[in-house]
């Protein structure tokens, strides 16, 4: 079925000039589904104040709240990202290095990073004084052996420490 169009390329086509949209809704509960082509975007989602799932083999899979916060393998979810019973992989291409960055209005003000070409293979980082970002806490790996270091991204021994050590008891 051609709609805007005489030769339709699917079962069901949908061309226009001024944006052709989609929509279906169920009119007891007011929920809407739409998708449009507009201008140089595409658009998918629900346009009332429901929320919108993914799914697959009839289970919802992602699951995004109208307050914006998403869900995969929740469907409740209470952050912005919730994940449930499932891990996250960030993965890397051959020796380049990924990061989790924490920001405050656009400034960025912590970041862990893994970084397999630096003598610090993991590090946890916080911006000094200047806003610089400085290795507070790394952790490298040298011969099979896990070196750990505060305030050196170099560590020497399974606890490298480079500044004063305070303890409440017996070290």
């Amino acid at each position: 079925v051609g709609i805007g169009t005489t030769s339709p390329d699917t079962l069901l086509h949908i061309e226009a000039a001024d944006s052709p949209t989609f929509r279906i809704e169920d009119t007891t509960n007011n929920a809407t589904l739409q998708a449009a082509a507009i201008d140089s975007s595409v658009y998918i989602g629900a346009t009332s104040n429901h929320a919108l799932n993914l799914r697959t083999n009839n289970t919802n899979r992602v699951t995004i709240l109208n307050g914006g916060n998403v869900g995969i393998g929740e469907e409740t979810p209470t952050e912005k990202l919730h994940v449930k019973e499932g891990n996250i992989r960030l993965e890397t291409a051959l020796n380049t290095s990924q990061s989790i960055k924490f920001t405050e209005v656009d400034v960025e003000r912590a970041r862990i990073v893994f970084d397999p070409t630096s003598d610090a293979d993991f590090s946890f980082q916080t911006s000094d004084a200047s806003g610089d970002l400085q290795d507070r806490l790394s952790i490298a790996t040298d011969n099979n052996n896990t070196l750990v270091g505060i305030g050196t991204v170099n560590p020497q021994a399974p606890l490298h420490v480079i500044g004063n050590i305070s303890a409440s008891d017996d070290i």
